[in-house]
């Protein structure tokens, strides 16, 4: 009889063992699993801040396409008119703006090939622009200044062919550039920019021309950090 009972002890305390082991073995899984996804959050925030931020982290999004809108003050040459009509000195012209940049030297040096789109009621602007740019990366700030050349193609309709006495032509000039792109998350910013052209051929009807634009930036293919 003691037997039966104390083995009949041995049996229910050895089942209660297992079962605490048991719980404590599932409330130690639950818990290392919430840790670990935790953890998980915690380090996509921080490579979140460290790509916002622009420092700390092994690749980045180098290459960026920026499209916008621009507005160009063209400042004309004095010149005799065809039909001896009194010329414009200067003009207004507005349009968009298509760029690609190739960073060639991450956050300090890259390839810009621009493509604007201007045009006013008697004349209409075709120019393709390569720039080399200068970058300064602060943090979600990257200010820079460009130096490049300005191609460009030129149209004029109506009265205004008549007064110039061409309908078509090709002006190539200096480029000088200069604004900042703040970064808003890894893929997107937005840039201002300040662009400055002389032209050099003297039969171009402008010989400077001062365009402000405005665009939005999409940054795309990753590369490694240097």
């Amino acid at each position: 009889m003691k037997l039966f009972l104390v083995s009949g002890l041995l049996f229910f305390s050895g089942g209660f063992a297992i079962s605490i082991a048991f719980a404590q073995g599932s409330a130690a899984g639950g818990t290392s699993v919430v840790q670990e996804e935790e953890d998980q959050r915690e380090q996509f925030r921080e490579e979140e801040q460290e790509a916002r931020a622009g420092v700390g982290t092994e690749e980045e999004y180098r290459n960026a396409i920026a499209f916008g809108a621009l507005y160009t003050r063209s400042i004309l040459r004095p010149r005799e008119s065809a039909t001896e009509e009194p010329l414009p000195e200067a003009e207004n012209l507005l349009g968009l703006n298509l760029v690609y940049d190739r960073v060639l030297i991450p956050s300090h040096l890259a390839l810009a090939i621009a493509k604007p789109f201007l045009f006013n009621r008697e004349r209409y602007d075709s120019p393709l622009e390569i720039v080399l740019k200068a970058l300064i990366r602060r943090g979600q700030w990257e200010p820079f200044f460009g130096l490049g050349l300005h191609n460009n193609l030129r149209v004029f309709a109506g009265e205004r062919e008549e007064q110039e006495g061409k309908r078509v032509e090709y002006a190539i000039g200096l480029l000088a550039a200069t604004g900042f792109t703040f970064i808003f998350t890894p893929h997107w910013g937005l840039e201002l920019e300040l662009g400055y052209v002389y032209v050099f051929n003297d039969t171009s009807v402008s010989q400077h021309d001062i365009s402000p634009a405005v665009n939005a930036v999409y940054f795309f293919q990753r590369g490694q950090r240097r």
